[in-house]
């Protein structure tokens, strides 16, 4: 490789911690990234990325809770992820009961990110858990970021 090339795109490898503030008016939570191979990605591509991928996790639960559209999430997820968020909307909101506190409870209060935590796992894979809560309930997202016709487009959105 070219000196001039590793001089502008230095390789990096270590942890990353810090905190960010998702929404305005809450706290800041904090973001832990570690990586499992040397990179060139910096770590505020790292850090963005996975703010990226928190809000999509946040919105993805709304969509689940029918509070919010799927098309909010079509630039960020295939369209696959989207119908299985669909899926497990329908599949959630035929099993729960009508009334009581838990259905009250995941309907009616905010999605509030809890903690952040990222591993780049290939030059090209970048994996992050997002822990959120709704109510007293604690929820996580697992997201999946690879590069796709060169930009990061999310290829698995899971929450449990």
């Amino acid at each position: 490789m070219d000196a001039s090339i590793e001089d502008t795109h230095p390789t990096i490898t270590g942890p990353y911690v810090n905190k960010v503030r998702i929404v305005a008016t809450m706290d800041p939570i904090p973001i832990r990234i570690a990586r499992c191979i040397p990179s060139t990605i910096s770590n505020e591509e790292c850090h963005h990325l996975a703010v990226v991928a928190c809000r999509n996790a946040c919105i993805a639960m709304d969509v689940v809770r029918k509070r919010l559209d799927s098309k909010m999430l079509e630039r960020y997820l295939k369209p696959e992820l989207i119908e299985r968020l669909l899926t497990f909307s329908k599949l959630l909101h035929q099993s729960r009961p009508k009334k009581g506190f838990v259905k009250d409870e995941l309907r009616h209060m905010p999605v509030v990110p809890q903690q952040i935590h990222g591993l780049l796992v290939g030059p090209e894979t970048y994996e992050i858990s997002v822990c959120f809560s709704i109510g007293e309930s604690h929820y996580w997202a697992n997201v999946v970021l690879q590069i796709e016709h060169g930009r990061w487009r999310c290829s698995l959105l899971d929450i449990g």
